[in-house]
């Protein structure tokens, strides 16, 4: 799906270089150059991709290789494990973009979309309304954690990572930080969904319209997308 960030800052963005823009288009597919195109303008230059996956402690949702096909399952398997173990069922952000990615996701689970035909954001769609809903009921459920919007990402992450959170969406780089803390007790399984979809964090390297040096910034966003540079990310 679209950068929400680049559509909202890209009236301020310069363009990218030439050279890179046709490194790009040689090398990437066109689903993916549409990611980082704005009013037909490439403003952004990929630089991180990580997926996004569903995270579970094993000792609250006794499943080995659980594979939820919906979010309503995900909320029936989180709030018995609250009710049960006295925890928190799923952890949800409750504001900013991670509270945006998460709508997105719901709402892509459903088959929706957040641009309309002409390709203009849109959220008054009858999908729309519905991802908010299933949100709403996996809050009236008791599944997640209290006052919702007072949470951030990073807090969630914490409190999942002190076994007080059952299971969380977050990029897949925090296994690491749970493998940490039990190796063997948690499992992983794809965002539910169906059709079935994956949402990818992207972080980019964009120059802005005021930036000081634009030579500068123009060499090293084509730096960044050579064959030497992404060879340097691990």
């Amino acid at each position: 799906k679209r950068q929400l960030m680049l559509t909202r800052i890209a009236s301020g963005l310069r363009h990218v270089p030439e050279a890179a823009v046709r490194t790009l288009r040689t090398h990437a597919s066109e689903a993916f150059v549409q990611r980082i195109r704005v009013d037909e303008r490439i403003v952004a230059v990929p630089w991180w991709l990580e997926p996004r996956l569903l995270f579970y402690w094993r000792r609250f949702i006794h499943k080995r290789q659980w594979q939820p096909q919906s979010w309503d399952e995900v909320a029936d398997q989180c709030a018995k494990a609250a009710r049960q173990y006295c925890v928190f069922g799923i952890g949800i952000p409750g504001s900013g973009l991670p509270a945006t990615r998460f709508f997105a996701e719901v709402l892509w689970s459903l088959g929706g979309s957040l641009y309309n035909a002409e390709g203009r954001l849109d959220l008054s769609t009858i999908k729309a309304e519905q991802a908010l809903e299933t949100i709403l009921k996996i809050a009236r459920s008791g599944a997640c954690q209290p006052e919702v919007l007072t949470w951030s990402q990073e807090e969630i992450e914490e409190k999942f990572l002190d076994r007080k959170i059952a299971a969380i969406v977050a990029r897949a780089s925090l296994e690491k930080e749970i493998r940490q803390v039990d190796e063997k007790g948690y499992g992983v399984a794809a965002l539910p969904g169906n059709p079935r979809f994956v949402s990818v964090a992207m972080d980019c390297l964009v120059s802005f319209d005021h930036c000081e040096q634009p030579a500068a910034a123009a060499e090293f966003l084509t730096f960044a997308v050579s064959r030497q540079a992404q060879a340097c990310v691990v």
